[in-house]
């Protein structure tokens, strides 16, 4: 799915410890079905920023500004009269595909694409400039001057022109914005009517993205169906798996993000509501994967919501805390249970699939027990029968008090200890007399004794 991305890019005057600089600068683009970024260097003189176009339509448009800088770090630090930037018009057209024109060029008019701004928050002549913009051919020239006073260099970064450009169906690569390269056209005027020597004059690049080598923009590979974007990043899938961007583990040039599923509810064993552990099935086996877990409701513990982090490695007994880092696992075992001092009575959590750290598959929602008013805690069980326990019943009685004995007595119809785990800030698999005490204590109608997820360390 193709989607516009509106991007927006501030540049604030402040403190430049470079010299004198004229520069083309990405700021914006636009069009029907384009995603685009700015690999912005404007604080690296002379280094070109560079904008790149994602782009399935035909109607784009790039927005470059012509900045001004550093002109006070050249000898006798001189103040700034007028200059003049004009454009080498060779780099509109790099040999691959579609040349680039400006906006406008050369009907229906062509100071549509290329104009000075006086308005503008930054511009280098905020008083009284005189400023035009030569549009004759496609070398255009902008060029101002104060008539009120030079203009001091405090360090910042000015306005000066504007030029936008037309990114016309089929071009594709790196096409260069550059200035022409001759004092007598691109230059800085000092007060003196001097020019201002040693002036850098960096380009801007302009990049249609073509990662497949195709002759085709990716951004209409994938409108057209010849590229997959399963993860919906604007980037075909094989250039995804290519450039190492996605994982394929499996070798099937697919990314493995795309590949994997959500984790399910564990086997009817597991599957119940307990106090102190939520159990699921994480599947995709042989993907290496993070599991995610994240506290999303509680009437109990409202402040703990959004409580969040990953599983860790687990234990023989399939166990697994939560820690603030993702563990990548090729293995999961079949059923993890999550038992850690987060996980608490009248709470809901959401248990997700990365591949990466960062994206992740649709979740799945588990629910601790339903808090058993008028008690707080402690519902383990609900009755016994041919089938052994069911499932907590919304009722602390003596049934949940025996479920922990038989657990604590090694009884063959005892219930799997992840139901009956009740003590410990954070519960250890390990059944004994503090467990069944605290069946006694929630029987009696006692708090919840530990820590509200919020403030588990």
């Amino acid at each position: 799915m193709l989607r516009q991305t509106v991007l927006s890019v501030v540049f604030v005057v402040g403190t430049s410890a470079f010299g004198q600089e004229i520069r083309w600068q990405p700021v914006s683009a636009s069009g029907t079905g384009l995603v685009f970024d700015i690999v912005d260097h404007a604080a690296l003189e002379g280094t070109p920023t560079e904008i790149r176009l994602n782009l399935s339509g035909n109607d784009v448009v790039v927005t470059l500004e012509l900045h001004l800088s550093g002109w006070g770090s050249a000898p006798g630090t001189p103040d700034l009269i007028s200059y003049q930037g004009t454009i080498d018009s060779t780099g509109y057209d790099n040999g691959l595909g579609a040349a680039l024109n400006p906006f406008g060029w050369p009907t229906p008019d062509p100071e549509l694409g290329a104009f000075i701004d006086t308005q503008h928050l930054d511009f280098v002549f905020p008083e009284q400039p005189l400023q035009a913009v030569a549009v004759v051919t496609l070398d255009y020239e902008w060029g101002a001057m104060s008539m009120s006073g030079p203009t001091v260099d405090d360090g910042g970064i000015y306005y000066g022109g504007t030029l936008i450009i037309e990114i016309p169906e089929g071009s594709r690569g790196t096409f260069t914005i550059d200035w022409n390269p001759s004092d007598a056209k691109t230059f800085l005027v000092d007060s003196d009517a001097q020019l201002i020597p040693g002036l850098v004059k960096t380009s801007a690049l302009i990049t249609v993205l073509d990662c497949n080598e195709n002759d085709v923009p990716d951004g209409r590979d994938i409108a057209e169906g010849t590229s997959e974007d399963c993860n919906d990043n604007s980037v075909p899938d094989e250039c995804d798996v290519a450039e190492g961007t996605s994982p394929d583990i499996n070798g099937g040039g697919i990314p493995d993000e795309c590949e994997i599923v959500p984790p399910v509810a564990a086997p009817p064993e597991h599957d119940v509501r307990k106090n102190r552990y939520v159990s699921f099935s994480p599947g995709n086996e042989g993907f290496s994967t993070a599991l995610h877990i994240e506290l999303i409701a509680s009437g109990v513990y409202p402040e703990s919501i959004g409580r969040a982090g990953w599983l860790t490695e687990p234990t023989a007994e399939h166990v697994s805390r939560i820690v603030a880092e993702p563990y990548f696992n090729t293995a999961w075992p079949d059923v993890v249970h999550v038992g850690d001092c987060e996980i608490a009575p009248a709470a809901t959590y959401a248990l997700r699939v990365s591949v990466n750290g960062t994206g992740f598959t649709d979740s799945l929602e588990l629910d601790t027990i339903t808090r058993p008013l008028p008690k707080s805690w402690a519902d383990v069980v609900g009755s016994f029968g041919i089938q052994g326990w069911s499932a907590p019943d919304g009722i602390v009685n003596m049934s949940d008090i025996q479920a922990v004995l038989q657990c604590f007595t090694g009884s063959p119809s005892a219930p799997h200890r992840t139901w009956v785990d009740l003590d410990g800030e954070v519960p250890n698999m390990i059944l004994n007399m503090t467990d069944v005490q605290q069946a006694v204590s929630g029987f009696k109608g006692l708090p919840y004794p530990f820590s509200a997820p919020a403030d588990c360390p």
